[in-house]
């Protein structure tokens, strides 16, 4: 039976979240940027689109069980790991790409220089990493789209909203990005989500 907490999460996010998945899984194949970590992978849905197996490789790790628990039972033939994303269980140069969905804001700022020392060391030395997560308003779009995932941030509440803003009050993405020494390759908007998707490279 598959966990409800899941369930849950996959039925409010995957309509929203799917054209993004799908693109995001696009740039990955056409760049043949395999084996690829989903960092932070919650219920596993990047991880199912992109579908796993010889081809395809793809892992998912998240230090919640509950959401792992949902993951293994979707899609069995794909390895979740529970473990922390600053602390990650793998050997150095393994993966041809690292994606960060929505996986940077929430945290705070010392497990986020964590989490980007730990991308740079499991990346081979060609492997990109995939952000998506919010970003300052560029326009009227990402100012209403501002307005609406704010609202959402504030729901969650606790850590998760004071990181948020902290992670907002710093510039967003793209201030980051730079914070952490990555080259913007490519990227996409998306402003009723006051977001962007940038695929990147860690400077020599």
């Amino acid at each position: 039976m598959l966990d409800f907490y899941g369930w849950t999460y996959d039925a409010c996010l995957g309509p929203i979240l799917s054209k993004t998945r799908h693109w995001m899984a696009a740039y990955v194949r056409e760049k043949n940027l395999f084996p690829v970590l989903d960092l932070c992978t919650g219920t596993g849905a990047f991880c199912r689109i992109i579908g796993g197996g010889p081809q395809h490789s793809v892992w998912g790790l998240d230090l919640d069980g509950r959401f792992l628990r949902y993951a293994r039972a979707k899609a069995p033939q794909i390895p979740f790991i529970q473990a922390d994303a600053g602390r990650m269980p793998f050997p150095d140069s393994v993966f041809g790409a690292v994606i960060l969905s929505y996986s940077v804001h929430d945290k705070g700022s010392g497990l986020r220089t964590a989490m980007m020392e730990e991308a740079r060391r499991v990346l081979c030395a060609q492997g990109q990493i995939l952000f998506l997560d919010f970003e300052m308003p560029w326009d009227r779009a990402s100012r209403i789209g501002r307005v609406f995932t704010y609202s959402i941030e504030r729901l969650a509440g606790g850590e998760h909203f004071r990181n948020s803003q902290q992670f907002m009050r710093a510039g967003g993405l793209r201030a980051f990005l730079a914070l952490s020494h990555c080259i913007e390759l490519e990227s996409r908007s998306l402003p009723w989500g006051n977001s962007r998707i940038v695929a990147a490279r860690f400077r020599e």
